[in-house]
């Protein structure tokens, strides 16, 4: 379960760190959580750099709960936009919260959400 708190902290500091260095080119946050960053205005891209906004820094003042809540809501108003079904994402978020911390469970037909939750430290995958 450390394993896990250290896994998972980890990789929203990457999500952090990609806010505020400005680096558009890191392979650590995907082209889809990068743009939903631009699409909630968290930040802003221009002539191949991005920036963080008003409402990033605002952001970044949350507690960590509360910043991983925002971003949830924020990825569930662009499910359409990545092609995925808001329901069955906020489902399988539901499904998560009952879920017991460190068991293996399979993920079905929620690929690409599961991969972005790993991303942030939400889901930890195995290969």
């Amino acid at each position: 379960v450390e394993f896990l708190d250290q896994y998972s902290k980890e990789r929203w500091e990457c999500l952090l760190q990609f806010m505020v260095e400005g680096n558009p080119s890191s392979e650590k946050v995907s082209p889809d959580i990068a743009n939903l960053l631009i699409q909630s205005d968290i930040i802003r891209a221009s002539e191949g750099e991005h920036a963080i906004t008003s409402t990033g820094f605002q952001f970044l003042l949350m507690d960590t709960p509360a910043q991983i809540w925002y971003f949830l809501l924020r990825y569930l108003d662009q499910c359409d936009a990545l092609g995925l079904n808001q329901t069955t994402c906020l489902a399988f978020i539901f499904q998560l919260s009952f879920s017991t911390l460190g068991r293996s469970y399979p993920i079905g037909s929620h690929g690409t959400f599961v991969q972005h939750l790993r991303q942030i430290g939400l889901v930890y995958q195995t290969n």
